[in-house]
């Protein structure tokens, strides 16, 4: 006679608190000494003994943090074993695909996604990603599917090239992205303008260059203008480019001003230039940034184009100073010891 020995069954899955199956039953099936079916075992909830203390700043009436900074203590050792890798299904990973073209592929991050005030509309109610899967709690996972989306989107990247990939693939008949124009200098130029936007430009009385965003290696500026008959201002043409000299915003004024020509059929009625009359409205000023290039890139279209005289006197005559950009620069100056004298 043989006695039969009893072991005792154990199971080494390791759920993190959001697995696991809501009956708080493991998912695998073991055999046990003494029966003939195969039984789910209990999930164990375990302890761990860490503790972290987290210290986040304090915001007064006006809403304004007393510091910058935020402070994680982390004290003891984990005892429990990492949960595994869990990967995501597919619905999810439709859904969240869903989301970045919502978003934008172009401007999407895990960041921004997570910080987005329409995430709980993108999301039907979810207040965070991890809420519809936990591999999402994961910044990484996540910037890896946008980043492939992103590809999908812009296979030449959001560069030149893929400005000029862009350019092949939208219509002939309205297009936005006039002129993608590469210079033996390495220097480049992007022009973006309707041709309802070259219609503007000669229902203007001013016209400003602005520049609105230069924390990259593509700058980009607008020509905008004010519209007095609906008391709003307007964009006229966005240019991209990636050299702020001299030559690069010739090259950037050039285009503007020549597409513009071309999509009306006649010339830009400059103020100091053509002679008023009752039925023409004339560009009486250029207001610029107070940018050196930027105002020798424009005195230098004028020479070109009309070269009956220099640079600096069409500069004189049509081109105005930003007023903000002025008063800054004087204060800049003050700063300094300069005296306003």
């Amino acid at each position: 006679m043989v006695e039969a020995i009893s072991y005792e069954t154990k199971c080494y899955a390791v759920y993190s608190n959001l697995q696991g199956a809501k009956n708080g039953k493991c998912s695998f099936y073991h055999s046990i000494d003494g029966d003939s079916h195969r039984h789910r075992g209990n999930i164990i909830q375990m302890d761990c003994n860490v503790k972290i203390y987290v210290f986040t700043p304090v915001f007064d009436n006006d809403n304004k943090p007393s510091t910058k900074h935020m402070a994680i203590l982390c004290f003891g050792e984990h005892t429990h074993p990492p949960p595994p890798p869990r990967k995501i299904k597919p619905s999810v990973k439709a859904e969240l695909i869903k989301v970045i073209k919502t978003f934008g592929a172009a401007e999407a991050t895990a960041r921004r996604l997570v910080a987005s005030p329409i995430l709980s509309i993108m999301l039907n109610g979810a207040t965070s990603l991890s809420q519809e899967h936990i591999a999402l709690t994961n910044q990484d996972a996540v910037n890896h599917i946008i980043r492939k989306e992103r590809l999908k989107e812009y296979p030449w990247g959001t560069d030149f090239q893929g400005a000029q990939f862009l350019m092949q693939q939208q219509g002939l008949s309205d297009p936005y992205i006039r002129e993608t124009v590469q210079y033996s200098d390495s220097t480049f130029v992007i022009l973006c303008q309707f041709k309802a936007q070259s219609q503007l430009l000669f229902e203007s009385h001013e016209i400003q260059a602005d520049k609105t965003f230069s924390r990259t290696r593509c700058r980009e500026f607008e020509i905008n203008a004010f519209n007095h008959s609906t008391k709003r201002t307007t964009t006229i043409a966005r240019v991209f480019i990636n050299s702020e000299t001299e030559e690069g915003y010739y090259h950037a004024f050039n285009l503007v001003f020549k597409t513009t020509e071309a999509d009306m059929g006649k010339r830009i009625p400059w103020g100091h230039l053509v002679t008023k009359t009752s039925s023409e409205v004339r560009i009486k000023a250029v207001l610029v940034d107070m940018h050196g290039a930027q105002v020798k890139g424009l005195g230098k279209y004028f020479a070109k184009e009309y070269n009956d005289h220099n640079a600096a006197w069409h500069v004189v005559r049509i081109v105005k100073t930003c007023r903000v950009h002025y008063e800054r620069s004087v204060r800049r100056l003050e700063t300094k010891g300069v005296t306003s004298g």
